[in-house]
């Protein structure tokens, strides 16, 4: 079933524990290459793309990508909201409301 075969390609970084943290805090530094310290829906998408067509290949993590688009942009904007974020003191940070940190990843 797809579904399933997409929860079992993340399924070890949102299990509780030390071992998923480690797990998080390696994929946070993926996808905070660029040491902003947040990440765009676009870097986000990159990252699961490439999380599927690695653990699937092409044919079946390409489907998978696109059959669960919409639900991982829908809880990557859910993410967003997760912790509240000034708007002066990021000002560094463009579009912040509009990015995750590693506290909401």
């Amino acid at each position: 079933e797809e579904i399933n075969a997409f929860l079992v390609a993340f399924v070890d970084i949102g299990e509780d524990g030390n071992e998923a943290k480690k797990r998080r805090q390696k994929e946070w530094r993926v996808l905070n290459a660029n040491g902003t310290g947040v990440i765009s829906l676009s870097e986000f998408e990159r990252w699961v793309k490439q999380i599927l067509l690695t653990r699937y290949g092409a044919k079946q993590g390409l489907k998978l990508w696109q059959t669960f688009r919409f639900s991982y942009i829908h809880a990557f904007n859910k993410a967003t909201d997760m912790v509240p974020k000034s708007t002066a003191s990021d000002s560094h940070h463009a579009n912040i409301n509009e990015n995750i940190t590693k506290r909401e990843f």
